[in-house]
Parts: C-alpha cells; sequence; structure tokens
C-alpha cells in the first residue's frame, strides 16, 4: 500500500508547482512562532518519516519557491525535486534519490536561515507571488499550481485589501486556477483571509489551535 502511494504521489500524480508566501516580520519571534514555521517546512522537507510524513513530504517533479516578505517581498528561493527512477517492476515504494536527499536539505537549510525583522506586506507578497505562479503557468501548464500564504499578523505596509482585490482583478483569466490558501496564525486577521479566500479559490487554514506542521499536511492534500 505504501508503494501504490508513493508512485501516485510521485511518479503519476500532475505534478504540483507551489509558492510559500512566508512571514519573516519581526513579530515571528514572539511566542515560539519562528520555529513552528521552521519545524513546518522541515516537515514537508522530509523531516517526519511517518506515513503521513511521507504523504505531505515534497514529490518527485514538484517546484517550490519559497516568497520570504517583510515590509515588503524581498527573496524568492527555488527548489526543484528530480524525477524519481522508475522501478523496473512491481509497486515497491523507493528509496530517495541522492538528488532529491540534496534538494530536500536545502528546503530544510533555508528555512533554518530565516531571519525574522520589520513589517507585514502580505498583500503586496501574494500578489507578486500570484504574478510569478502565471508566468510560470504560461511556460510549464503540465504542472498544479497554487499559492500557500502564511502569516501572524495584520497587513500593515504595502497594498491595502481593496488594493489587493482591484489589482488582483486586473490579473488574466488563468489566475482563477491558482487557488491562495491562506494560514491563519497568531494575529493575523481572521475576517479578511476568509474574505480573500474566497475571493482567490482558495480556503484559510486555522493554526492558532492546530500545530503548523498539521496545518501544512492538511494544505498539501489540497495540492
Amino acid at each position: 500500500a505504501d508503494g501504490l502511494i508513493a508512485a501516485y504521489l510521485n511518479e503519476f500524480r500532475r505534478p504540483i508547482a507551489s509558492t510559500f508566501v512566508l512571514d519573516t516580520s519581526g513579530s515571528m519571534m514572539g511566542g515560539g512562532r519562528r520555529q513552528q514555521l521552521v519545524q513546518a517546512i522541515d516537515y514537508i522537507a522530509g523531516a517526519d518519516a511517518s506515513l503521513t510524513g511521507r504523504i505531505a513530504k515534497l514529490t518527485d517533479r514538484e517546484r517550490l519557491w519559497l516568497q520570504l516578505f517583510a515590509e515588503t517581498p524581498y527573496s524568492r528561493l527555488a527548489f526543484e525535486v528530480p524525477a524519481g527512477a522508475r522501478a523496473a517492476k512491481g509497486v515497491q515504494e523507493q528509496a530517495d534519490s541522492d538528488a532529491k536527499q540534496q534538494v530536500l536539505a536545502k528546503v530544510r537549510e533555508a528555512a533554518d536561515q530565516l531571519d525574522m525583522r520589520g513589517g507585514t506586506a502580505l498583500y503586496d507578497a501574494v500578489f507578486v507571488s500570484l504574478k510569478h505562479m502565471l508566468e510560470e503557468r504560461e511556460k510549464n501548464p503540465a504542472y498544479q499550481y497554487s499559492v500557500v500564504a502564511f502569516t501572524d499578523g495584520e497587513n500593515n505596509n504595502g497594498r491595502t485589501i481593496e488594493a489587493f482585490k482591484r489589482d488582483y482583478a486586473a490579473l488574466p483569466e488563468d489566475v482563477k486556477a491558482i487557488p491562495v490558501f491562506w494560514v491563519l496564525f497568531g494575529e493575523a486577521n481572521e475576517a479578511a483571509l476568509k474574505d480573500l479566500a474566497a475571493f482567490t479559490g482558495g480556503r484559510v487554514f486555522d493554526a492558532r489551535k492546530t500545530p503548523l506542521y498539521s496545518v501544512f499536511k492538511d494544505i498539501r492534500a489540497y495540492q
């Protein structure tokens, strides 16, 4: 059964391409939030060897970007998981290749180096991520695209929610094929995120009472 699941996720399923929009504002240093975010990224990068951890792990052929933001979006880190070697026969689960392990290690390293400081320009960061995903989708339409936005506080820099909606509506129609999943954490504005989830075809995941790594596992099921 494990082999069948792994074969579906890594070989037969439509490959995933996603941008994780990560809040690195100063407030993330409080309440152990930075550590929870690092733990969640480690979780999808192979730190959990359980069955649910393996299902949530980055899959073969997957493309991932980490869009960092504070008072402005400032860095987009790109990762691409190589395709696995096809087994000669049978569905026995295959061990990760050295190349895949190297990519997963780089993702974990990037999480460990996150530096939390500054304000929160959530809507600017999501908007530039959507534009980037649209460009990637035009070049590589075979992938399944999504944006995952994480924040622990209210937007206090850059676009307002009204400006975001206006600019989003002006994007090409193809943007509707790219859902935005919003992760509610800390003092983030729940009403605003639910409003935007409906507007962008995604949904809100509440990480205030559930471990963040568990929320990331749920998000993976929607990707």
